[in-house]
């Protein structure tokens, strides 16, 4: 029997996505009809799709699928890739009347369908008025193009901004709202969902498995050569950059594992677990109008994920169980921080993580595993090397020469760091002409934490190269008595 929460087929991995060597699991008719015969044959007629999914040929297939399959309901959404840069491939919007119709059109125009039931706004335009924003939205709703309109990614507090607009405008308010949600991502449950049922607008959860990760695929020691080339947590590519970014972090995995253990007291999975926490447990209210929107990796997954939804809720010591995860998963996610080994870690590391790690020379890790205690000896041989002349006044050439043996060891470490560096930054380079990777991570941000990165580094060189001609005579030498050379150098 069909469970009273409605659940939306989402088709974020469908179409033609770019990815060197991978071929797409969804980029044909013949892929992705099994997935929507299954999905029917439940009684299921609502697809969530975007026009960034398959550089728009996700909705194509959506298409040529509902040739076969009458009666489907669609929602898309627009993402303002102008205004926010994510691949240079994805069509650029803004949240301007021009390009709002604009991407609505080509929705329209992929999907060969005259309107969609919903049309979400991906994400706030800051560089658009949003009055003007909200009286395009109004006057395409009045010519028909789509049922309703909703918000993704905006915070509680421009939601409510919204609202009052319309009111005021007698603009057609926005009535639903998608967001991430999970047993291990929460975020909205503090002020998103309060304020969106404040204003009567339905909840469409999506990521309830957290894109796999409670799947119970995937453990803490998953290496990286593991991945699957393309897959969800590859990160040699973009979507899979993005997602580690969210999910692949130690304490989520210490709460999966605790899913899992109450989980198999009732034989049950982590999977089954997340999704009759989210119909029974969670603050997802089906007589709302909420939604769940479900993905899988082929019908056989789809169908077992579908009876989930529509199985009772979890034994007490489960739902209990998931709920204490979330205290453990928070200390991953809370207000947008990761863990404290990520935050940690050098920032070269972060850097090429959040770039490329595919035109890395090795793995991020070996970059602070490798420099970090290399510093640390050069700056002990220093140290003792000045503590003994500073013991016999100067006198001890043992003391210089232990300095000066820091010194060059530091500056020999330097130049293999800054050597990698541009090794580095040619190869993304060079990968990004060949489309391997995406230049959408090197925005302004990036580009000044990289100048002001490598600006200190070359600076730390200088000073380095110049204490060992410092030293080079001892401490009785010219050269550390040359007062210019000293304030112009030792301050760096």
């Amino acid at each position: 029997m069909t469970s009273p929460l409605t659940v939306s087929l989402g088709t974020s991995p469908w179409g033609k996505y770019e990815v060197p060597g991978v071929v797409a699991p969804f980029d044909t008719l013949e892929k992705v009809m099994p997935l929507i015969d299954t999905f029917c044959s439940r009684g299921r007629k609502h697809i969530d799709t975007a026009r960034i999914y398959g550089y728009g040929t996700a909705e194509e297939l959506l298409a040529a699928a509902e040739e076969k399959h009458s009666g489907l309901t669609v929602s898309t959404n627009i993402f303002p890739a102008r205004t926010t840069p994510l691949d240079p491939r994805y069509e650029p919007y803004n949240l301007n009347e021009h390009d709002l119709k604009l991407g609505l059109e080509r929705s329209l125009a992929a999907l060969k369908a005259g309107k969609v039931e919903t049309f979400f706004i991906y994400d706030p335009d800051r560089n658009v008025p949003l009055e003007k924003t909200l009286a395009t939205l109004d006057k395409l709703y009045k010519e028909g193009r789509f049922t309703r309109w909703g918000l993704i990614r905006h915070p509680a507090w421009l939601v409510a901004r919204i609202q009052e607009l319309c009111s005021v405008n007698k603009w057609v308010k926005p009535t639903v709202y998608q967001g991430i949600y999970n047993p291990f991502v929460r975020g909205v449950e503090a002020e998103t969902i309060p304020c969106i049922r404040h204003h009567g607008m339905s909840f469409e959860a999506a990521q309830p498995l957290g894109s796999g990760i409670l799947g119970g695929r995937y453990r803490k020691n998953f290496l990286d050569s593991e991945h699957p080339k393309g897959g969800r947590f590859d990160p040699s590519h973009l979507i899979g950059m993005h997602l580690r970014h969210r999910y692949w972090h130690d304490p989520i995995f210490d709460a999966l594992e605790m899913i899992e253990q109450a989980a198999a007291k009732h034989g049950m999975t982590a999977r089954e677990c997340a999704i009759r926490w989210a119909h029974h447990h969670s603050a997802i209210k089906p007589e709302l109008g909420d939604r769940l929107i479900l993905g899988a990796a082929d019908a056989q997954q789809l169908a077992e994920v579908l009876d989930f939804v529509e199985a009772g809720p979890l034994p007490e010591g489960v739902a209990k169980a998931v709920e204490a995860s979330w205290q453990k998963a928070t200390i991953a996610l809370r207000d947008g921080l990761h863990t404290v080994e990520r935050m940690t870690k050098a920032p070269p590391m972060r850097c090429i993580q959040k770039l490329s790690v595919g035109s890395a020379a090795f793995k991020p890790a070996l970059y602070y595993q490798i420099f970090v205690p290399c510093d640390i000896v050069a700056l002990v041989l220093q140290s003792v090397g000045g503590a003994m002349s500073s013991q016999s006044n100067g006198s001890s050439q043992a003391g210089v020469n232990i300095g000066l043996a820091g010194l060059s060891f530091q500056v020999l470490t330097l130049l293999v760091f800054i050597g990698l560096g541009v090794q580095y930054a040619f190869r993304f380079r060079a990968d990004a002409k060949l489309g391997k990777v995406t230049m959408s991570g090197f925005n302004s941000r990036s580009k000044w934490v990289f100048g002001m990165v490598s600006l200190a580094t070359v600076l730390i060189f200088i000073r380095c190269v110049y204490r060992i001609y410092e030293l080079s005579d001892g401490y009785q030498g010219a050269a550390l008595h040359d007062e210019g050379l000293f304030i112009g150098l030792e301050s760096m």
